[in-house]
């Protein structure tokens, strides 16, 4: 399996733990969440021990396996602390085949949540199982056609097999997912994880273009409110993607009079001299509240 992909799977299924969610907004999922497990009637104390396992996550990871078991032992149709398990397994213990049965057992006792099979297709590509990934994922789109991971993951396979062309289009189907999330639709998709999730799958975009040598596509993609985003929102590959514009752009026209040339190098101008203009707005606020 190609290690860009893996890189970037390994990234997609651990990123949302180092995102927090909001204070206010964890009333609300604490509440729907056990609504959830309720309707599945899942005894109250079990629940209890799932809600105690989430928050260990967030204090110490190492030692939140063990109120899920509890949680199992309680009531084993308990398909969230199933999940957890798996994710124990999987990022602290590093026993994939072990995570792959916790996912597969919350996903028999609980079929309409998306969450397992997300992770299941993820650790079906870490054991290099790429036919039983690609099922998974497929799965995924099927069943969830809302669900935006499906397709990231789909376009990260894509991009794997050199299919740029259709890799972005279905990087393109997963932001337009991501931005029709509500709050409380996929609430481990964090507002700040869903942010970061749609500048990497733009940052693919515009490399599938530079691949393609279609870099007039990847200029007018990456200088609308792209790159402003970026910007604003200090993505570490921001300016990386403008050099590789650039790169892109000498390496294709060795004749530096020609007009495709210049035309590209005056688009690529205006966005880095807006981005200047963005660094020296925020070197003057932070003067001023220093004031």
């Amino acid at each position: 399996m190609n290690n860009r992909y893996l890189k970037i799977l390994i990234l997609l299924s651990f990123f949302v733990l180092s995102f927090g969610i909001l204070a206010e907004d964890q009333e609300e999922i604490m509440r729907v969440t056990r609504q959830e497990l309720k309707e599945l009637k899942i005894n109250d104390k079990s629940i209890e021990k799932t809600f105690e396992g989430i928050k260990m996550q967030g204090i110490d990871f190492s030692k939140s396996k063990k109120p899920f078991e509890e949680a199992v032992q309680l009531d084993n149709k308990n398909y969230l602390a199933m999940f957890y398990i798996g994710t124990y397994e999987r990022v602290f213990n590093k026993d994939t085949k072990k995570a792959i049965e916790y996912y597969q057992k919350a996903i028999n006792l609980n079929p309409k949540n998306p969450r397992p099979y997300n992770n299941l297709a993820i650790a079906y590509g870490y054991l290099g199982d790429t036919k039983k990934s690609d099922e998974t994922i497929k799965q995924i789109m099927s069943l969830f056609p809302e669900y935006p991971e499906g397709y990231y993951q789909w376009a990260l396979k894509l991009l794997d097999n050199k299919k740029y062309s259709e890799s972005t289009e279905y990087m393109k189907k997963a932001i337009e997912k991501y931005n029709k999330i509500k709050k409380l639709d996929y609430w481990y998709i964090t507002q700040d994880a869903k942010e970061h999730y749609i500048m990497d799958a733009q940052k693919i975009i515009i490399y599938n273009y530079l691949d393609q040598n279609k870099l007039t596509d990847a200029i007018d993609f990456f200088k609308d409110d792209i790159f402003f985003k970026m910007k604003e929102n200090g993505y570490p590959d921001v300016d990386k993607l403008l050099v590789a514009m650039y790169d892109k752009n000498e390496k294709l026209y060795k004749n530096k009079n020609s007009k495709l040339y210049k035309e590209n190098f005056d688009k690529l101008k205006s966005i880095e001299f807006l981005g200047l203009l963005m660094e020296a707005n925020d070197h003057l606020k932070g003067k001023n509240k220093g004031k």
